[in-house]
């Protein structure tokens, strides 16, 4: 006997509007694409990013971990390519 059953996952993106007037933002060129990134980490130090992310990484930041995730994903497929 086939049973079959949905299981709802909720979604794994958070939106997070952009261009939030208490957040710095910095465009670059790259290649033929124009990319405006909106976050506080922009203007910060190397050092004050580093202490950063080791500290959302410890709080255990969920979109933080989602993006390295992602990240790992696309550098492990990346490799494994021809």
């Amino acid at each position: 006997m086939n049973l079959a059953r949905t299981v709802h996952l909720p979604p794994k993106h958070t939106n997070v509007s952009k261009g939030d007037e208490h957040m710095d933002s910095k465009t670059m060129k790259l290649g033929n694409s124009t990319v405006t990134v909106y976050s506080n980490l922009v203007n910060m130090s190397p050092e004050e990013r580093k202490e950063w992310f080791d500290r959302e990484w410890a709080n255990g930041n969920s979109v933080l971990k989602d993006m390295a995730g992602v990240i790992s994903e696309i550098a492990t497929t990346t490799e494994t390519d021809p």
